[in-house]
């Protein structure tokens, strides 16, 4: 049995799965109803419940609104189920960005308003990221050349 687990293990080892979520760990400080997991890594406030859920669902709507009829809506009138994780930190690792999406595990990163970096409210830089989420979960592509119109019309509304 020893041996089998040994085994198993180097074989998960040499898979090319990211078992630190991109640097951030997996640990969250809460789960929303829609199932964003939350990490606050800073001192500050951040980012509710509802904020992160609402701002998912506006822009989600804004984007969606091209292929609505289309697409098969669930009950939290969107067309996917979220697999997210959000992190409000002081510092994006190897970034002075003010927010970053990452997929596989899909990851959106906000500096704080503390941060040195922080130049834009939270709720814009979560809106963009969110667009390169969504679009993803809808095309395949997170557009990360921002050539999508929705870049402008999904975040500043």
């Amino acid at each position: 049995m020893k041996i089998l687990i040994l085994m198993m293990s180097m074989f998960l080892i040499g898979c090319d799965v990211d078992n630190n979520n991109h640097g951030y760990g997996f640990e969250y400080d809460f789960i929303t109803p829609l199932g964003i997991e939350y990490k606050n890594k800073s001192n500050s406030i951040g980012l509710s419940s509802i904020e992160l859920e609402q701002e998912l669902k506006n822009v989600f709507s804004c984007i969606s609104s091209v292929w609505y009829d289309k697409l098969k809506i669930n009950e939290h009138g969107l067309s996917f189920y979220p697999d997210l994780m959000v992190i409000t930190a002081d510092k994006i690792i190897n970034s002075d960005r003010e927010g970053r999406y990452y997929s596989s595990p899909n990851l959106i990163l906000l500096v704080s308003e503390k941060s040195p970096n922080y130049k834009t409210d939270s709720k814009i830089v979560y809106r963009h990221e969110l667009v390169h989420y969504i679009l993803e979960k809808m095309t395949g592509s997170n557009h990360s050349n921002h050539q999508s119109i929705f870049f402008n019309s999904c975040v500043y509304f």
